[in-house]
């Protein structure tokens, strides 16, 4: 797996962690914070920022490193120099890419309600 594939799998896995889980794995493995560390700032055991930590990556977090991603890279020309773009899209099953997909529809049709009243509602 090349390593923009793994970020991306790693992203993907924090993004499907319950919140504090998320929090305690990325501050440990992305931002380096000790677990004594990140139990202080939170105000909790370092047995309890462990056994969190413990808990992600013995679950959800290796399954979903095992995500296979589709790779797609364009070059375009921008004055005068090349461009080359890299897209990962990960493989899913059907029903968790129409499930994503309308997560993706609804939070893009809430932020177009919000900045543009009056014309969400017209077909």
């Amino acid at each position: 797996m090349e390593l923009a594939e793994g970020h991306a799998a790693l992203y993907a896995s924090l993004d499907r962690l319950p919140h504090v889980q998320a929090r305690h794995v990325y501050a440990h493995y992305i931002l380096g914070r000790s677990k004594t560390g990140i139990a202080r700032a939170e105000n909790v055991t370092e047995n309890a920022t462990r056994d969190s930590i413990s808990r992600s990556i013995g679950g959800q977090i290796m399954a979903q490193t095992r995500t296979s991603y589709h790779k797609e890279v364009k070059t375009a020309s921008f004055q005068g120099r090349t461009i080359t773009v890299e897209n990962l899209t990960p493989i899913l099953a059907p029903k968790v890419r129409d499930k994503r997909k309308r997560e993706i529809e609804t939070g893009l049709y809430s932020v177009f309600r919000k900045y543009a009243p009056g014309r969400a509602e017209m077909h």
